[in-house]
């Protein structure tokens, strides 16, 4: 039973078929994470942005 653990563990330490899709997983997980973080980190200043903008428009029109 433990040889045929031992020899099942060898053979996918040595298979490499799949290491160029698990490369492409973990680039793609590390895009994700950019994207996310990016938009975490401008969305509050966004939010600001329109905030103040739509502010500036109703006093405008409140003006008129």
């Amino acid at each position: 039973m433990l040889e045929k653990l031992v020899h099942c563990l060898v053979a996918a330490i040595n298979d490499r078929r799949g290491l160029e899709t698990l490369e492409y997983a973990v680039f793609g997980v590390a895009f994700v994470g950019l994207i996310v973080g990016g938009v975490a980190l401008l969305g509050a200043d966004m939010s600001a942005a329109y905030t103040g903008i739509g502010t500036y428009i109703q006093n405008q029109v409140g003006q008129m």
